[in-house]
């Protein structure tokens, strides 16, 4: 299978320099850490101690005490924007009782999820977080985004397996779940593209598939631009079916009578909401017409943006 920026045609496969590169990089990895390392002992004794003892660390669950850098400062990112916006609405739903669990996607789908749990949990509303490999019910641990941060089991109030969080929690029958989930596509019917581009090569499904195919209600996360929110998606990794909202940088869009509005806005410093929803009609692939009952979303505040980086201080995701 050709790499991410390889070209293919009918009868060649074209390599551009970023593709042989990115190759090349692949090959002395493998020379070095594969097979530059015949035993197990040649592979720790290259991890050295400081690395073992971090990883040692990582089974501890307050360790992230230890980690945790200097929370940053200044003004919001476009990123974190999109996990504030997407953790307002779905802080929404779950106020309003109308979801039993959350299943999300890695990324920043996984922060907003995150966000939304947390915040919640403080007024008393509780509602489980999933992994897709089977932890069920956990408290997200500081420092660290990853979704299957190992310091996330401790929390959890059962672990189980793919099965039973993605076969039955998430798309089991009378489920009352809702997905979280990023993209690079979303077309006008809520059809999701994590597969492929024409010229580039994306992660796949995972298990973005069966979440879209068997919750019973989405939520997509992504960036804004006319490559993303298209007409028609290039390659469908998974159905629109039960996609409700889409949150991106600067408003959040949301299924009404089968058809997406622009249910709210968060202006850029200087701009008024009409020339917001002027912004995102023409980043938008298809005619999408603003809500009759549209909301002017404020900038993320202090709470709500130092709960982000402290669940991702390095900005892994929200950079």
């Amino acid at each position: 299978m050709p790499s991410r920026s390889c070209v293919a045609t009918r009868t060649t496969t074209t390599f551009s320099p970023t593709c042989a590169r990115r190759a090349r990089r692949r090959r002395g990895w493998s020379a070095e850490w594969i097979l530059g390392c015949p035993t197990h002992e040649d592979y720790l004794a290259k991890l050295g101690p400081a690395r073992l003892h971090a990883l040692r660390g990582r089974t501890d669950a307050a360790g992230w005490e230890v980690e945790l850098s200097a929370p940053r400062s200044g003004p919001a990112t476009d990123a974190e924007r999109n996990v504030v916006l997407a953790a307002r609405a779905l802080a929404g739903k779950l106020d309003r009782g109308e979801r039993d669990c959350i299943l999300a996607g890695l990324g920043i789908s996984s922060l907003a999820a995150w966000c939304a749990a947390i915040r919640c949990q403080e007024r008393g509303v509780f509602v489980p977080l999933m992994v897709e490999a089977g932890m069920f019910g956990y408290l997200p641990s500081p420092g660290d985004p990853f979704l299957f941060n190992y310091r996330n089991m401790f929390s959890g109030s059962m672990l189980t397996d793919a099965t039973t969080t993605l076969g039955v929690m998430t798309a089991g029958a009378g489920n009352r779940s809702i997905g979280v989930l990023g993209a690079a596509q979303v077309d006008r019917d809520g059809n999701i593209n994590t597969s492929r581009l024409p010229d580039l090569l994306l992660t796949g499904s995972g298990g973005a598939n069966d979440i879209a195919s068997g919750a019973s209600e989405v939520l997509v996360t992504m960036a804004l631009g006319k490559r993303r929110l298209v007409g028609r998606v290039d390659f469908v990794t998974s159905p629109g079916r039960a996609v409700q909202t889409i949150a991106t940088p600067r408003g959040v869009l949301e299924r009404r009578d089968g058809a997406y509005r622009i249910a709210s806005v968060l202006p850029a410093a200087g701009q008024t909401a009409a020339e917001t929803v002027s912004l995102i009609q023409a980043k938008c692939g298809w005619d999408i017409p603003a809500a009759d009952t549209m909301r002017v979303e404020p900038e993320p505040d202090e709470a709500e943006l130092g709960l982000v980086r402290l669940l991702d201080p390095n900005r892994l995701f929200s950079g």
